[in-house]
């Protein structure tokens, strides 16, 4: 088809508004482009570069720096405190017997006197003593008995108090004894935010109590150790939590008491773990701030270590055994002696049995003809054994009954609380 003339004049003149068009767009668009992305944010200021300016690049947050610590390991050693050459034993001097309020958990000190919790494990229920160390004397002991295992306590030199941790029966709760009278000043149960520094919600969730406890006099706080593991809850001086704190965990023994020491948090752990450590007591120390370790003190293996503090400028623990002491009873039996050599004759006198015949009497029920029951007492023929003594000549030895005293060995359960100074 051939194209008309007016035809081929309309199909130019469209194509050159459309290139107008083109490089009208192509001049003008990259500097709308550049308005509108910098009318975003404020103006650039006069005489200076607008890339300056740009909102994404504000100033960086700076991050607290977490200290590195390296891990050492040392050997520690313990000397037993001691009276008149034997070790003082705490379940002797507080007059527990065994199978009673023998066995210690929780301990603490004041610089002075050494404060300690004696539990009854078939009660789950437990007393506080005090002593002096420098004597070996008991100062004091509760009259009243409190619930549960009593597994840690600390003393809080700005109040003179005593802070225990229940652990079982009731494990939210903190309990407060007056240091001086040991008398009972109140009992918190320690109220867990929805919403904590360091903590998950499901963390939150996961605290069902506390085992252990330390409070620490230059930071005026308390660390709770959390049951289940070593999760530690710091909380102020009013016993309200402040922040959540995960500390390293790279044993696996038992975790016992926790004390608290300047920039340290020492935890006591007995042996029970499947590390290199399985057999001895550790302490290890980590940072009261971040929960890094530090340090870690390897004790020789011995009794179970059960909690940890101080005295002036040295370390102190209390530690608990277990055994079986041999003893000796004094037993009298009876035997027959033979008293000659040769048999002789002699008359003996022996008991015969024989049977007596006699009439019984018994009652029976008989059926009448009118259809009831009549008692009726009828006899019968029975019979009873009776003995009769004869004298007998025999040909025998002679015999007579002397008595003989033995002394029988046997076992006896025995519970002990010593008291050990630490260097490490």
């Amino acid at each position: 088809m051939t194209m008309t003339k007016d035809l081929r004049k309309t199909l130019i003149r469209f194509l050159s508004v459309m290139l107008a068009v083109l490089v009208f767009a192509a001049a003008f668009v990259p500097d709308a482009a550049v308005y509108a992305d910098e009318s975003e944010g404020e103006p650039p200021a006069s005489g200076q570069p607008a890339e300056q300016e740009q909102p994404e690049e504000s100033e960086p947050v700076e991050e607290p720096v977490v200290p590195k610590f390296k891990v050492v390991t040392v050997t520690g050693s313990i000397k037993y405190l001691k009276k008149d050459g034997e070790k003082v034993d705490l379940r002797k001097i507080s007059k527990e017997k065994v199978g009673a309020y023998d066995t210690v958990q929780g301990g603490a000190s004041d610089g002075k006197y050494v404060y300690y919790v004696l539990f009854n494990r078939n009660t789950d229920r437990f007393k506080v003593a005090k002593m002096d160390p420098s004597s070996g004397k008991l100062i004091k002991k509760t009259k009243f008995i409190m619930e549960g295992h009593g597994n840690d306590m600390t003393y809080v030199k700005d109040t003179d108090e005593l802070v225990i941790v229940h652990y079982t029966k009731k494990p939210m709760y903190l309990t407060i004894l007056d240091a001086s009278t040991l008398k009972l000043k109140r009992s918190v149960r320690v109220s867990i935010p929805s919403k904590l520094k360091g903590a998950t919600k499901k963390q939150l969730k996961k605290i069902k109590g506390f085992n252990a406890i330390a409070y620490n006099p230059d930071k005026k706080e308390f660390c709770a150790q959390i049951i289940g593991g070593s999760d530690q809850l710091m909380l102020d001086i009013d016993l309200k939590p402040i922040e959540y704190i995960v500390p390293d965990k790279i044993y696996d023994n038992t975790n016992q008491g926790i004390f608290a020491s300047g920039e340290d948090l020492i935890r006591a752990e007995s042996a029970g773990g499947t590390t290199k450590f399985k057999r001895s007591n550790i302490f290890t120390i980590y940072d009261w701030e971040t929960g890094k370790l530090k340090k870690i003190a390897n004790m020789k293996p011995g009794y179970e270590v059960e909690n940890m503090f101080k005295i002036g400028k040295k370390y102190y623990a209390i530690f608990y055994t277990s055994y079986y002491q041999v003893k000796y009873r004094k037993v009298i039996r009876t035997e027959k002696v033979r008293i000659s050599k040769k048999k002789v004759k002699y008359k003996k006198k022996i008991k015969v049995p024989y049977k007596v015949k006699y009439e019984q009497k018994y009652k029976e029920e008989v059926l009448q003809d009118d259809g009831t029951y009549k008692t009726v007492t009828k006899t019968r023929t029975a019979y009873k054994t009776k003995y009769k003594t004869k004298t007998k000549k025999v040909k025998d030895y002679k015999y007579k009954t002397v008595k003989k005293v033995e002394y029988v060995k046997y076992y006896s359960l025995m519970r002990s609380n010593y008291i050990g100074k630490l260097s490490f």
